[in-house]
């Protein structure tokens, strides 16, 4: 039994067919909820109820996973690899980049004394997301990839 080894390549895909469109879906809504509930939370006027913010917020929390997918599935199989690295390093420059803004953001409303004004902006950030998404589609089915090398009129015909 200890010489049995793992696969090293991940097991091919039996055509491209596959789609992920409730990834797409749920990145949708996901940012949807995140807005809605972050903007709640400029509402918050007693201590129990950012505890239920808190406690419902996580259920929001998988649109980083569903639009990994998302870009990864509009990918063809050559270009994942390097697709999941470019995502990894947005998305650190993004984290970082989204620490400093609301940092700012939120030294700014503390100095005229209306913190809770940074919620409003990550809500109104979150739903810019959603906005955005609304006009995200796969391709119909049926269609394929134009791979380079092609020329128009050979993926036109197919």
């Amino acid at each position: 039994m200890n010489d049995e080894e793992e696969p090293v390549e991940p097991p091919e895909l039996v055509g491209e067919r596959e789609t992920f469109a409730f990834d797409l879906v749920y990145t949708r809504y996901s940012l949807l909820a995140d807005g809605a509930l972050t903007g709640a939370a400029a509402f918050v006027s007693q201590g129990w109820q950012m505890y239920l913010v808190a406690a419902l917020l996580p259920l929001a929390a998988g649109t980083g996973s569903s639009a990994k997918g998302t870009i990864l599935q509009m990918c063809s199989a050559t270009e994942r690899a390097d697709a999941l690295s470019a995502i990894t390093l947005i998305e650190m420059i993004a984290r970082l980049t989204t620490t400093s803004v609301f940092g700012l953001v939120f030294a700014a409303f503390a100095e005229i004394g209306k913190t809770y004004l940074v919620f409003i902006c990550n809500a109104a950030v979150a739903l810019l997301g959603f906005c955005v998404l609304l006009f995200s589609r796969f391709p119909p089915d049926g269609s394929r990839r134009f791979e380079e090398g092609e020329d128009a009129e050979d993926a036109g015909t197919a």
